[in-house]
């Protein structure tokens, strides 16, 4: 294995490496191991670095499950290519996707309705593809239903839930055709990091119970902290995602099995002091408990 620090002007830097016997990996069986780095021959060594990794030999469930992630690939790869062929992500074919429309029947009958992003509820799907924002936000508050459980502490565990952000900055050019912010929310937390799905196209983004948007830390010390992060995505392989804005939470602040909704100011820095008198960049909404071990 080999760990590089990517520059896209220019050959990519190579901070180390590290090998692993073939029977180790066949007999590993899930637990976290560390491995320091070593400069490779007629590169600059460093010193210093480790990379943590966890493996485990592949189940029948995995296998199967790998089968459907390629399968569905190869489908998003044809949608892909057919949207390139009409002009792709940016141009006037791909910014005129109606995202709002005034109801024509039902009990919404003459009002405005919204297309439920990043998709709607695979169990109603008639019903949820297009809501009110009342409805869309009072969906956005119902309890998560897909949980990612990582890290690898023991001594409690987060419950996080990124309900929505509001008043984002819009960072994808052709704003004025209705080219808005694809915002996600990357998560760090001591040894892991998660991200939530990409909402397209909107200032106001609310992840839904069905998506992914729910994460349980597991801790290794109770006094680290939660970092946040809004990006807006960039499909484009040879661009980054766009940093937004971020916020650290001290989770120290919190008590034991209480459910808190909480609402933060992003800005560029979790730093009060290069950030004083600076104008936030949106907001997040998140919900979070605390597990704690006695």
């Amino acid at each position: 294995f080999e760990v590089e620090d990517f520059d896209l002007g220019s050959s990519s830097t190579s901070l180390g490496a590290f090998n692993v016997s073939a029977k180790t990996l066949y007999h590993w069986n899930g637990e976290r191991r560390e491995f320091a780095l070593k400069s490779l021959l007629g590169e600059k060594d460093f010193g210093k670095g480790k990379v943590a990794l966890r493996v485990r030999r592949a189940t029948e469930d995995d296998i199967d499950f790998m089968e459907k992630y390629e399968r569905s690939k190869n489908k998003k790869r044809e949608v892909t290519t057919l949207l390139q062929l009409k002009g792709g992500k940016g141009t006037i074919a791909s910014v005129t996707t109606v995202y709002k429309k005034k109801a024509k029947e039902g009990p919404d009958q003459g009002k405005e309705i919204y297309l439920v992003r990043p998709g709607p509820d695979p169990k109603r799907k008639d019903s949820t593809t297009w809501l009110t924002k009342e409805k869309i936000e009072e969906e956005s508050m119902a309890e998560s239903r897909n949980w990612i459980d990582i890290g690898s502490g023991n001594l409690g565990k987060i419950f996080l839930e990124i309900i929505g952000c509001d008043g984002l900055p819009n960072m994808d050019t052709g704003g004025a055709f209705g080219n808005k912010t694809d915002a996600f929310v990357s998560i760090v937390h001591e040894d892991c990091m998660a991200r939530t799905d990409v909402i397209a196209d909107t200032l106001s983004p609310r992840f839904m119970p069905w998506s992914q948007r729910a994460f349980i830390f597991n801790m290794m010390r109770t006094s680290s902290q939660l970092f946040l992060a809004v990006f807006d995505s960039d499909s484009n392989p040879f661009s980054q995602h766009d940093f937004i804005g971020r916020v650290s939470v001290d989770l120290s602040n919190f008590r034991n099995n209480t459910v808190y909704i909480l609402i933060y100011n992003l800005y560029k820095t979790a730093k009060c002091e290069p950030r004083r008198g600076a104008a936030p960049l949106g907001s997040i909404k998140i919900r979070l408990r605390l597990e704690l071990e006695d």
